[in-house]
């Protein structure tokens, strides 16, 4: 058993939406036919209307709409996962030897609960419903995230006590998060999958009672009476993260010709496909993180170089200024000797004058780049590199 991956290309499922009946399409891609309109929808493709096929057959000539140009952001695939294994025919009532290979499984002998359940049933009890009749759990540390009426307690939480045996039996694990909000979690491979049990509320016309009649009439204008009560519906739901995930089922509740025991099979199963997902996106953040890696160490080298060329540059622009300042240093000296020389006064050996010529003329050779690498410019190599 494995998942696959089906890519749906916007050009080519237009090409055969329009050359063959949707249901046939749709069983080359082993989906339903509603399931293949959904993503049609996604990918903006044209769907024949009803009676095309018909006027098709009777050789009528029909005009297939164009498929539009794309909007910018809008894909041009759509890429969804589909598990290729045996599954549960929840409709279809189970075999005796089945029955009997179900009841032979400890983890459905019922047994000692899980510690998880027991927490949580007992966390429930003391609560107060809130304006649907419903129970939730806020800020209680090691408690499922249940959001059910008084009635649909106890099923409920068979229901989660089953799942976690499964997945424990199965080498995964349940956690629960802390915080004002706990989330269930169920860790699969390293991946952390969050998901919860809740009940739908059935909206019911609201009855005004006398005293909110008395009230409006009395404030006509300030006072309000709600159109809506709500109530228990008996619907339990699982679900997870819808918001994070797609693809795949997330959504599993009671229906007329199911319950939600017979659904357990294909939410673990997409607690699986949700763990795939979770590994897929973890690969791409570490491949973008190396991206990032890379181009943060190209800039940290690019910016090295930077720095080492204004430095070099620096260098050669003060080396300019003292070979000027040194060549001026020497003119200006030789100008002052052949000053001293034309007015009769030469410079004599010993005096302060001489003294001074000698200091001036070193400083120059000091600081002219020629003089301090035997004529060859600071930071320049022999070869010239």
């Amino acid at each position: 058993m494995a998942w696959k991956t089906i890519q749906y290309n916007r050009n080519t499922l237009y090409e055969q939406i329009w050359s063959q009946p949707i249901l046939t399409v749709a069983k080359t891609y082993g989906i339903s036919n509603v399931a293949l309109g959904k993503i049609c929808r996604k990918l903006r493709v044209p769907r024949p209307w009803g009676g095309y096929w018909a006027k098709v057959r009777n050789g009528e000539q029909v005009v297939k709409p164009r498929l539009a140009a794309l909007r910018p952001g809008e894909p041009e695939e759509y890429v969804a996962k589909r598990w290729e294994g045996p599954r549960v025919n929840v409709e279809k009532k189970p075999r005796p030897e089945e029955v009997k290979k179900v009841k032979s499984d400890p983890v459905f002998l019922g047994g000692p609960r899980h510690p998880l359940v027991v927490r949580t049933e007992a966390a429930l009890v003391g609560r107060t419903p809130d304006k649907y009749g419903m129970f939730r759990l806020w800020r209680t540390p090691g408690a499922l995230d249940v959001r059910v009426s008084r009635g649909s307690m106890k099923r409920s939480l068979r229901i989660m006590d089953r799942i976690i045996k499964r997945l424990i039996k199965a080498g995964h694990r349940v956690e629960v998060t802390s915080g004002e909000k706990q989330k269930t979690v169920a860790v699969i491979d390293g991946q952390k999958i969050e998901f919860g049990l809740w009940e739908w509320a059935k909206r019911v016309d609201h009855v005004p009672t006398k005293a909110e009649l008395e009230e409006r009439k009395k404030y006509p204008n300030s006072s309000y009476i709600n159109r809506w009560d709500y109530k228990p519906s008996g619907r339990l739901v699982l679900e997870i993260n819808r918001w994070r995930y797609s693809g795949f089922r997330t959504t599993f509740m009671d229906r007329k010709r199911h319950r939600l025991e017979d659904l357990v099979d294909g939410f673990l199963e997409s607690l699986g496909m949700a763990s795939l997902d979770e590994k897929e996106r973890e690969r791409e953040r570490i491949r973008q993180h190396q991206e990032w890696e890379a181009a943060e160490k190209r800039r940290i080298e690019e910016q090295r170089r930077w720095e080492e060329e204004q430095k070099r540059v620096q260098e050669l622009l003060n080396q300019v200024a003292n070979f000027q300042r040194s060549r001026q240093i020497r003119e200006f000296i030789s100008a002052v000797e052949s000053s001293r020389t034309e007015t009769g006064s030469p410079i004599a050996t010993g005096t302060r004058f001489e003294d001074w010529a000698k200091w001036a003329m070193a400083y120059a050779d000091r600081i002219d780049p020629l003089v301090q690498d035997s004529h060859t410019p600071a930071g320049v190599s022999e070869g010239g590199h």
